[in-house]
C-alpha cells in the first residue's frame, strides 16, 4: 500500500505537469456546473486523451508515458485531482 501511494504522489502529483490543470479546471468547473459534471468530465477526458495520445494502442501509450503503469498513475492523479479540487469548492 505504501508503494501506491508513493508512486501516486510521485507520477500521479509531483511529476505530472498537467494534474495542476486539472485541478484548476476541476474548482473551476465546479463551481460553474457542479461537482457531478467535474466527475464525468474527468472520467471521460482521460478516456478520450487515451484514445487520442495512443490510438488505443498500449505500446504507443507506453512510448509517451514509458509504462502503462505510469499512465495509469498519470490519469488517476489528473482525476483525483479534479475531482477533490471540486468537492472542495462546493463544499
Amino acid at each position: 500500500m505504501i508503494g501506491v501511494l508513493k508512486k501516486l504522489l510521485k507520477w500521479g502529483f509531483n511529476n505530472n505537469t498537467w494534474a495542476w490543470f486539472h485541478i484548476l479546471a476541476g474548482g473551476l468547473l465546479a463551481k460553474l456546473f457542479g461537482f457531478w459534471v467535474v466527475v464525468v468530465l474527468a472520467l471521460g477526458w482521460e478516456v478520450v486523451e487515451f484514445l487520442l495520445e495512443s490510438g488505443g494502442s498500449f505500446e504507443k501509450c507506453k512510448k509517451t508515458y514509458g509504462s502503462v503503469e505510469r499512465w495509469a498513475y498519470d490519469s488517476i492523479g489528473d482525476i483525483i485531482g479534479a475531482i477533490v479540487c471540486a468537492g472542495i469548492v462546493v463544499w
